[in-house]
């Protein structure tokens, strides 16, 4: 885990996306996407949840990192193939460490399998409380998956597979973000 850092308004670590504000009396919603490497299924939900929101009219900042991150790496080429044929630009993503700050920053945790979980529990008591979601958790489908499945290392289909199930969480995710703004459930919890 990462040191801590200033935990104010501005985006810790590296920039977040800001999107257009609609006016939002207290600032934008804050996301953070959360995986091990920020390589693959991370990056890839702060990506394409950012090409969702867009057009939402809302105030939105979104971020991603990873439990055991090693900052600084490049996504996997194959991931940035998949992401590509989903609309997703990964070329320029490089890997941040979870830190104390993104955290405290964030009003909405997302995080990509019971691992996670169990870090921001156990690093983030307190910190992290009624912040945190499965992002499996929104699968549109009638059986809902425990978590997302870690791609890394695997063969090129694994990526599309990874990415077109996300894809699907993502849009069934962003679909209640966007009605839900101005009130403040998390969805469905850990």
């Amino acid at each position: 885990m990462g040191t801590p850092q200033d935990s104010s308004s501005a985006p810790p670590g590296n920039p977040s996306h800001r999107l257009a504000n609609s006016g939002r009396g207290h600032g934008a919603m804050r996301l953070l996407f959360v995986c091990t490497g920020n390589v693959c299924r991370s990056p890839f939900a702060e990506r394409r949840a950012v090409a969702l929101l867009e057009a939402s009219g809302h105030a939105w900042e979104v971020l991603s990192a990873g439990t055991g991150a090693l900052p600084g790496r490049p996504c996997p080429r194959e991931a940035v193939a998949a992401a590509r044929l989903l609309g997703v630009d990964l070329s320029a993503h490089r890997s941040r460490e979870l830190t104390p700050a993104m955290v405290a920053w964030a009003d909405r945790i997302y995080y990509m399998s019971g691992e996670h979980l169990d870090v921001l529990e156990r690093f983030f008591p307190g910190v992290a409380d009624g912040k945190l979601a499965s992002l499996a958790g929104f699968s549109p489908g009638p059986v809902r998956p425990v978590e997302v499945p870690d791609p890394f290392r695997c063969e090129p289909w694994a990526y599309r597979s990874c990415y077109t199930f996300m894809d699907a969480c993502l849009r069934r995710l962003v679909r209640m973000l966007e009605g839900e703004v101005g009130r403040d459930p998390v969805g469905p919890g850990p």
